[in-house]
């Protein structure tokens, strides 16, 4: 079946089933697709060879969440999650002190007092 649920999908020509003028739902996959890439770079520290993966990663992270049939998702979420594991994932990254941390700190190190430490 081609189209959403409903039976038609928004922006096609019912006729021959082409996008019609003023469409956006490309630009919006494309901005999807654009903003997934850039959360995988986030998340994973991939090589300059790996970092070619992530759009095709990200393609697949789509088709798993918008596929029509079950079995189209279930193979895209697959193909993502084998892609995936390639890549290592970003250690996180230790937070600073809070400045209250580093108040407490500093007035222990003036006192003298090393048991807050």
């Amino acid at each position: 079946m081609d189209g959403s649920a409903a039976g038609t999908a928004a922006g096609h020509n019912r006729l021959n089933g082409r996008f019609t003028a003023g469409n956006t739902e490309y630009r919006a996959r494309q901005q999807r697709l654009a903003e997934r890439v850039r959360q995988l770079t986030l998340d994973y520290d991939p090589s300059p060879s790996q970092l070619a993966l992530l759009p095709i990663i990200a393609r697949h992270l789509d088709d798993a969440l918008r596929g029509r049939s079950a079995e189209r998702r279930v193979r895209a979420g697959n193909a993502a999650n084998r892609l995936l594991r390639l890549i290592p994932r970003r250690k996180p990254q230790e937070e600073p002190l809070s400045p209250t941390d580093f108040e407490r700190e500093m007035w222990a190190g003036l006192k003298g007092d090393k048991s807050e430490l």
